[in-house]
Parts: structure tokens; C-alpha cells; sequence
């Protein structure tokens, strides 16, 4: 359910009178909240809807970065925290800021007071920052998770922007071919009647087709819908139904490879990255399979991750995986015997996100080109169907 923001008046058992925030549901659940916290409201007030998903990596980045640079300054953390959520916008990031720091006043650690707000911080964060916590490094890693979760940001944004224009093509090209079937074609169909125009094949069958649209288009759309809305259940529900899907996703020409070395990119950068923190490689690899969201490349690291408890070397088990390419193995044997393994992972996160970054700018110019074709294709063979039969009016008129 949806939770919103609630600022609080109210008496302790001492009769000493608070004020704060609190997130719930309602009124009455922020009401019942403060009154097991011992706190008898006599004021609640509805702020705003509480939601950190707007833009939340690039605030996280941002809150990373300060948080690195002002502990190597000195700082305390709780300081820093409440200095934060003080100059940040959103009430949101700052209530979250605040509530981090009010834990660890009561001497929560770091890595606990993260997992209030999982959504946010997830295990491989949580994971490195508690590692710095008792390695005592944690502006170290707190600059680290920064830069790595810049390179994540970044391979984002090329994706997303190697998928953009064509999207937006084939979106334009159903809004124009869904008005010419439903309104000029029927008008044309009209006039080609009164005046007894034997049809051509296409264009008679384009007339039919469009019949159909404007009769049964509100059932099919219904229907459509209920189809993409069970799918997206059974997505989220059934991991038999995503580990299929993410099957074929990876067999999709050019989006496949394009997944697979990303997947890759950031396997390679979290091992590298908790390496560098003083984890080990098999927890890395179980940070790994929980941070990516492929349940193919989860489910092998997962086995890669039990043979490797097993006491079988990392780069045996990498050697015999088809989802890994073979110079993988090499470098993590070259790492693992002549002990540079984390900079190794560095080396082979470095290379596939390069090559992820060359792979999303060949798709651009590769799908650009390609929706193009198929618009004109659909457009000019809707443009005869149309002007097909005005060949035959001079028939007609004579």
C-alpha cells in the first residue's frame, strides 16, 4: 500500500512533549505507531507520500560520494547524515537521512540501520559497508561503492538510450497506422463503393482487416491488456515463468549479447569490489547472485559458488560454464596464482563494460536504420493500398 509522510506532536510518560516524523499508511496507523512507541499524539499531520524511487541511484551516488569525502575529512557519520538531510529537496531522502542517524544514536551500526530501507540499499551496499565498519575503512568503501555504482549508472543510461529511438519509432508507427485503418481507409472504402470499383486484393483485404478494428478494436485492446497484466503477474510470481523468459531474452539477436555482457560488467565489478573490501570470493559470489537480476547467470553462480566452497579453484569451475567467454578464466587463473585476483575482476569489469558501452552504440545504429525501413515499408504499402484503385477509375468514368 501506498505510505505517506506524518509530522507528530505528542507527550512521553514523563509528560515532555516530541515532535518528528513517522511514515504510514494512514492517520490512524501513524496514530497507533507513536503510542507503541510510548508516545500519546495529540497532533498528526499528513505531509507528503513518502517514495525514494525517483531518480534514486543518482541520489544515492550523490549521498555516497558526500558521505566518502566528509568522513576522510573527519566528520562523524551521525553529523554527517543529519547535515545531509537538511540541505537535501526531497522530504522523502530526508526523512530516511534523519531516521538512519536516529539509529545510529542508539548505537544501531551503519550496515543494520541501512536495512530499514532495503528497496534502497541493497545487499552488496550493505554487504561492503558493514566490511568497512569493521575494518575500520569505511570512507575507502564508501568512495568505491561510489565509483562503482557511477559505471552502473552510466552502462544504464547507454542502454536505455540505445532502445529509445526505436521505441519511440514503432510507437509513432502503430498511432499512424492504427488512424489510417480506423479513419482514412473506411472513407476511401466509401467513395470506392459509390462509384462500383472492383478492389484490388490488397486493398480489399486492408478494408477488411480495418472492419475489423473498428468493431472488435475495444475487445482486442481489453484482451490485450489482461494478457500483458497476466504476464507481468506471472513475472513477478513464478520463477519458472523469469527464468524462461530471461532464457530467451538472451537469444534475442543483439539484445542478447548486449544483456549478457552487461551481466558480465557487473558480476565482474561487485566481485572486484568486495574484494578490494576484504570479503571473500565466495561471498562475493553470493552477494553477486542476489544483487543481478538474470536468473540464468543467478542460478550459475550459485553452483559456481558452492564448488568453489567445495575447494575447487575459481577458474575451473569459470573454464567449464558456456555463459562465461574463455579469456574469463584465464585472467581469474593468472589472479588466483599470482595473487592479483581483485585486480584481475577490475581488469575484466573494465573490459565488458567497455565492450557493453561499443555493443548499446551499435545497436543505435543498427535499430535506427531498421525501424526506418519497416516504417516506410508499413506506411507506403498503406498509401497504395489506398491509391491503388484510383488506377481503375479512368475505367469507370469512361
Amino acid at each position: 500500500m501506498m505510505e505517506f509522510i506524518y509530522s507528530w506532536q505528542g507527550y512521553d510518560q514523563f509528560s515532555q512533549l516530541h515532535k518528528g516524523d513517522i511514515v504510514s499508511q494512514s492517520t490512524l496507523a501513524a496514530r497507533q505507531q507513536l503510542m507503541l512507541q510510548g508516545i500519546i499524539p495529540i497532533k498528526v499531520k499528513r505531509r507528503c507520500r513518502f517514495s525514494l524511487k525517483y531518480r534514486w541511484l543518482e541520489q544515492q551516488i550523490m549521498i555516497t560520494q558526500q558521505l566518502g569525502v566528509m568522513l576522510q575529512a573527519g566528520f562523524p557519520l551521525v553529523s554527517i547524515l543529519r547535515l545531509l538531510a537538511q540541505q537535501h529537496t526531497s522530504m522523502s531522502w530526508r526523512y530516511m537521512l534523519t531516521n538512519i542517524a536516529d539509529e545510529l544514536t542508539k548505537g544501531t551500526p551503519f550496515s543494520e540501520a541501512l536495512e530499514k530501507f532495503p528497496q534502497l540499499f541493497r545487499q552488496d551496499y550493505r554487504q561492503i559497508i558493514a566490511t568497512g565498519e569493521l575494518t575500520g575503512e569505511l570512507a575507502t568503501c564508501c568512495t568505491q561503492l561510489a565509483e562503482q555504482q557511477q559505471s552502473l549508472l552510466a552502462l544504464k543510461k547507454r542502454i536505455i538510450k540505445a532502445l529509445r529511438y526505436p521505441l519511440f519509432v514503432f510507437f509513432v508507427m502503430f498511432i499512424v497506422v492504427l488512424l489510417m485503418v480506423t479513419y482514412v481507409l473506411p472513407e476511401f472504402s466509401e467513395i470506392y463503393h459509390s462509384m462500383s470499383v472492383e478492389l484490388p486484393w490488397f486493398t480489399q483485404k486492408l478494408i477488411d482487416y480495418s472492419a475489423i478494428v473498428r468493431c472488435y478494436g475495444g475487445y482486442i485492446f481489453i484482451i490485450s491488456f489482461i494478457m500483458l497484466y497476466l504476464a507481468q503477474y506471472s513475472y513477478k510470481k513464478s520463477s519458472r515463468w523469469r527464468y524462461y523468459q530471461h532464457y530467451w531474452s538472451l537469444r534475442i539477436p543483439f539484445y542478447g549479447v548486449l544483456i549478457t555482457t552487461g551481466c558480465l560488467a557487473r558480476l565482474f565489478r561487485i566481485l572486484a569490489l568486495t574484494q578490494q573490501a576484504g570479503i571473500t570470493l565466495a561471498e562475493g559470489l553470493r552477494v553477486a547472485s542476489r544483487v543481478i537480476d538474470q536468473q540464468i547467470y543467478q542460478s550459475h553462480i550459485e553452483r559456481h559458488m558452492i564448488c568453489l566452497m567445495q575447494g575447487m579453484p575459481f577458474y575451473l569451475t569459470i573454464s567449464q560454464d558456456n555463459l562465461f567467454p574463455p579469456m574469463v578464466s584465464q585472467f581469474i587463473r593468472i589472479g588466483e596464482e599470482s595473487g592479483t585476483l581483485e585486480l584481475m575482476l577490475m581488469r575484466l569489469s573494465n573490459l565488458f563494460e567497455q565492450q557493453t558501452q561499443v555493443l548499446a552504440d551499435q545497436l543505435t545504429q543498427t535499430l535506427q536504420p531498421i525501424s526506418m525501413i519497416i516504417l516506410g515499408i508499413i506506411v507506403g504499402g498503406l498509401v497504395v493500398a489506398i491509391y491503388l484503385p484510383l488506377f481503375q477509375l479512368g475505367q469507370v468514368i469512361q
